[in-house]
């Protein structure tokens, strides 16, 4: 039986904020992550009281977090035996 996976989706709106730093200015963004058709980012907004499909962040940090945990993946094992098993 074969199995199909969902599709993995990330979406973004530009968003002005007011960080001081001019890449996190820049990069603002209101985010939404999807699995298939579930929303992984949905979110209560008490002060709006609305429920809303996005977070506020920076797309800049979202992608070097991606970045780093890609860079980790492709990294070989540590072979048992060595220094950071013990």
């Amino acid at each position: 039986m074969e199995r199909q996976m969902s599709a993995f989706e990330i979406r973004f709106a530009p968003r002005e904020n007011a960080a001081q730093d001019p890449i996190e200015r820049a990069a603002g963004a209101d985010l939404s992550i999807f699995v298939g058709d579930l929303c992984l980012t949905e979110l209560e907004d008490r002060l709006a009281q609305t429920v809303r499909p996005t977070v506020r962040a920076s797309a800049y940090r979202l992608a070097y977090w991606f970045a780093r945990g890609t860079r980790r993946s492709l990294q070989p094992l540590p072979t048992p035996g060595c220094r950071g098993l013990q």
